[in-house]
């Protein structure tokens, strides 16, 4: 507003009044700033004089007319600014007044955002000048990397700056549960932080079905999608460091409707809901619903593996089989049903192979007692008989070629390529794991068919080559220590396969000296070849895949890979093995 006539003019610049120090009150050059803020680099355009801009500003005479339009514009700008105001306050008494037990008036600050930043950087392509352009380096890995703890670090300044760890709300707690699966995915577990954003949740009434408050459809299942995700997160935590929690919280929360956001609303009835919800088409929830479902079976095989009362029997293992099949066959039903009109959109499919990944990986958990057991036990303390042996190896034989498939087919298909993040990581974790059970069987069975053998032979090669593709990029941290143990375990498969060939005969107790492979099948050359040394090893490594804990399979943070080093710094060297 223009300045009164009698209204006296600061003497000092604006950044010098404000400070309270010493001003020149004189310019240094003509439009320049005075010498104090020269002194203090304070840019030329701020250092201004209330008394300059006023003066330049010129007066126009006050007409009839010319009131009349002023009058009319500033009641157009009145009603304006009175209807806003009426809009913040609608929205202020809402928040308020919200039936939203523990929730509080949300501030500016909001981290989501740079959370969803924060994981969103993994997904982009190691070629993508976005890399280059906000992370500074070269590597690709290092700017993700970077990146990621940029965005991570930003959204911690902003919970704190909205006091998160004494004042709560749903906004808080969905963005701990994102940094949370960010974390998992980048660095391992995060147990501490798990266990103050489970709390974030009591506080809130998050463990109480939301049906006994006052609220809308959409606040409700966000409420319902929110202890979704952190009891999802936390079974997969706590078996995966063993349990330490073995008391669960009780809740009487529904899982989340099967539904899209956009068909969320606050005038949204249960009864058009419900019939969304029996639909055959997948929705954005289908795969944290399905994945809850496979976190719950995997806790609950995992109490049976870990428990002090021995191995399970098979009755339990085949029910737990069972039921994974029966969570496929409903898979295909949701998924791929509809594809004979249109295809399946590409978010559907990488959820679809990664359920698919995750349900082989627990086939291959839950049957790892029947086959260690009977390689380890003598012939009168076989708990399972020669039929349930056969039945749970072919059953993980199927389950392993099938991991190394999707692991290939995501590392292989154009379309996948912004899903690497997983592939990279938890996918190449699994398809490891299934590659060293088909190179255990290879080199400990006798009765298995050579060409059926061969098959997986070559299997395992093709698994080497993507491993060693994806360690070349320097992307996945899992690829390049798995890529060597690999080839190891591959030049092992190949001398056993050889004995394979042999009729089927008892496991002798000794190992006697098999023919070595020629150098154009496999072996590296530049090397001597020592029977004795390369027995012993097999035998070492037989002993050390059966006592290799369980536990070590469930996440890429609990395998030790200092003991696969002691393992294969045993062995020939394989380097050469696939070499072209």
């Amino acid at each position: 507003m223009p300045a009164q006539p009698n209204r006296r003019m600061p003497l000092s610049c604006e950044p010098c009044r404000v400070r309270k120090i010493r001003c020149p009150q004189t310019t240094s050059s003509p439009g320049g700033p005075c010498g104090t803020c020269l002194r203090r680099g304070v840019p030329a355009d701020q250092c201004v004089f209330l008394r300059d801009i006023y003066g330049r500003r010129p007066s126009h005479p006050r007409t009839p007319g010319a009131a009349a339009v002023v009058d009319e514009s500033r009641e157009a700008t009145n009603s304006e600014l009175l209807e806003r105001i009426r809009k913040l306050e609608s929205l202020v008494v809402g928040n308020t007044h919200s039936g939203t037990p523990g929730t509080r008036p949300e501030g500016s600050t909001t981290s989501s955002p740079l959370v969803v930043l924060s994981i969103a950087v993994m997904s982009l392509d190691e070629s993508s000048p976005l890399l280059r352009d906000l992370g500074k380096s070269s590597l690709a890995s290092r700017s993700i990397s970077t990146l990621t703890s940029r965005y991570r670090a930003a959204a911690f300044r902003c919970l704190e700056a909205d006091h998160y760890l004494w004042r709560q709300n749903l906004r808080t707690l969905q963005a701990l549960i994102l940094l949370i699966y960010g974390i998992n995915h980048s660095h391992g577990q995060s147990w501490s932080l798990l266990g103050l954003t489970r709390n974030v949740a009591l506080s809130l009434g998050c463990h109480v079905d939301p049906e006994h408050f006052n609220l809308d459809t959409v606040e409700a299942e966000q409420r319902r999608r929110c202890w979704a995700g952190l009891t999802m997160l936390y079974l997969i935590q706590n078996t995966c460091l063993g349990s330490i929690d073995p008391a669960p919280i009780q809740s009487s929360v529904r899982l989340p409707l099967d539904v899209d956001d956009d068909e969320l609303t606050a005038s949204s009835t249960t009864v058009n809901l419900q019939m969304a919800r029996n639909r055959n088409t997948p929705s954005q929830m289908s795969y944290l619903l399905y994945k809850f479902r496979l976190y719950d079976v995997c806790s609950r095989i995992c109490s049976q593996l870990f428990s002090e009362n021995g191995l399970p029997s098979y009755d339990a293992i085949t029910a737990f089989d069972n039921e994974i099949s029966a969570q496929q066959d409903e898979w295909n039903i949701k998924y791929v049903s509809d594809t004979r009109h249109s295809s399946l959109p590409t978010h559907h499919a990488v959820h679809l192979n990664i359920l698919f990944g995750y349900s082989h990986q627990l086939f291959l958990l839950l049957h790892r007692p029947v086959l260690v057991q009977a390689r380890t036990a003598s012939g009168s303390n076989h708990r399972y008989p020669s039929s349930q042996l056969l039945s749970s190896r072919s059953r993980c034989l199927q389950s392993a070629s099938a991991l190394l498939g999707i692991h290939r087919l995501l590392h292989e298909n154009d379309d996948f390529r912004p899903y690497q993040w997983y592939n990279r990581g938890l996918g190449s974790f699994h398809a490891f794991h299934a590659a060293v059970f088909i190179a255990y069987i290879c080199g400990t069975t006798t009765d298995l068919d050579a060409d059926y053998v061969a098959s997986l032979r070559r299997e395992l090669e093709s698994s080497v080559t993507t491993f060693d593709a994806m360690a070349s990029t320097g992307m996945s941290r899992i690829c390049e220590k798995a890529a060597p143990i690999l080839r190891h375990l591959c030049a092992n498969s190949n001398l056993f396969s050889l004995k394979n060939l042999q009729p089927v005969q008892e496991i002798p107790q000794t190992l006697h000296p098999l023919t070595p492979p020629l150098s154009g099948n496999g072996c590296s050359e530049g090397q001597a070849y020592s029977p004795t040394m390369l027995h012993t090893t097999s035998q070492q490594l037989e002993a050390f895949l059966e006592t290799l804990q369980p536990s070590q399979w469930l996440s890429p943070a609990a395998i030790t890979w200092n003991d696969w080093d002691m393992i294969m710094d045993g062995y020939p060297n394989s380097a050469g093995l696939f070499s072209t």
